[in-house]
Order: structure tokens, then sequence, then C-alpha cells
């Protein structure tokens, strides 16, 4: 009689703890990827280029300095289930020598869509969010491709708006071609 007592009790409780955790489930799963590229100088964009007051203004350099460039990227993305879109958070670094700018991405305005070529995930897409320069806090979107295993790895980088820009190109591109267009 005592053990039935004590079921009575187990029971409720392991259903109001188990319940939340497994019964309601979004169907979505968390992907993390912490992307680690140098600036690719050869990839640059020549219709783009950073006007050299513009770079001094927002990243206290000069431009010969953006080459020597890198960016950390640490995403978190939920991935909803039967779905190959995925809403992107995080945050990153943009260092320029020894001056790193400290960025954060926007979950409302950035997403990845992942694309599976000959049994390889990639995912491509736009982030976008707030990045602190030498002056004030500034916008920041982030073109970004890099595969599941972060092999390969690929992103442009404009800080500020049209006109008042500064644009970087990271990693190796020759990928990309190769991936449906979106």
């Amino acid at each position: 009689m005592g053990n039935k007592k004590l079921l009575a009790l187990i029971i409720p409780i392991a259903l109001i703890i188990f319940i939340p955790l497994f019964g309601f489930s979004d169907n979505t799963s968390q992907l993390n990827f912490n992307i680690n590229i140098k600036n690719n100088v050869s990839y640059t964009n020549e219709v783009n280029q950073t006007n050299p007051l513009v770079a001094e203004e927002k990243l206290n350099v000069n431009l010969q300095q953006l080459d020597k460039t890198k960016i950390h990227i640490n995403l978190k993305a939920n991935q909803i289930e039967n779905s190959s879109q995925l809403k992107v958070t995080g945050n990153g670094i943009i260092l320029v020598e020894n001056k790193s700018y400290p960025f954060s991405i926007d979950q409302e305005n950035s997403q990845l869509i992942g694309h599976i070529v000959n049994g390889k995930t990639y995912y491509k897409g736009i982030l976008q969010g707030n990045i602190k320069t030498k002056k004030s806090d500034d916008v920041i979107t982030i073109g970004t491709v890099f595969s599941s295993d972060l092999k390969e790895q690929s992103a442009n980088v404009i800080v500020g708006y049209m006109g008042q820009d500064v644009w970087l190109s990271f990693g190796n591109n020759s990928f990309i071609s190769a991936l449906p267009n979106d």
C-alpha cells in the first residue's frame, strides 16, 4: 500500500518535469558554428572600393591595414524541421591589426539557407546586426557561405551604410559557383 502512494506521487511529478522537456517540442534543433576567416585581398569586389576616409573614420585604419583583417563569428542557428531555412543569432569580432571591433547578429534580420551538394551541406545567407566602430555603433551586414564542416568559408562584410561603408572580403570563394542560386 505504501508503494502505491509513493508511485501515485512520483508519476505526476515525473509528468510535470518531462512533458515540457519532450512533449511540447517545437521541432527545432540548434546548430552552432564558429567561423574564423582571414581577409582575402584578391577576392575584394573592385566595384565596391572602400573610401580611405571612411576606413579611417570607422575603423581607425588605412586601406593597407585592411589587408590584414580577420573575422570571428559565433552563430547559433535554429533549424525548423522540414525546412532548409535557419534563423540565426550570434556575435563576433573583426580584428584589424591590434584593434578589435565587436558585433552582434540580430535574429529578426538574419537567416541562412541549407543546401546539400554532392552529399555535403552548405549554408549561405545574410547576417545583420550592430558593430561598435571607432566613433559609435554602426550597422554590419555579412553575406556568408560555408560548409557544415567549416572547411570552406567565405564572407563579404559591409560596415556602415551605402556611401559611408567599409567593404571587407574574407575566405576563399572558389567553391561558391557550385552552389545553387537562391
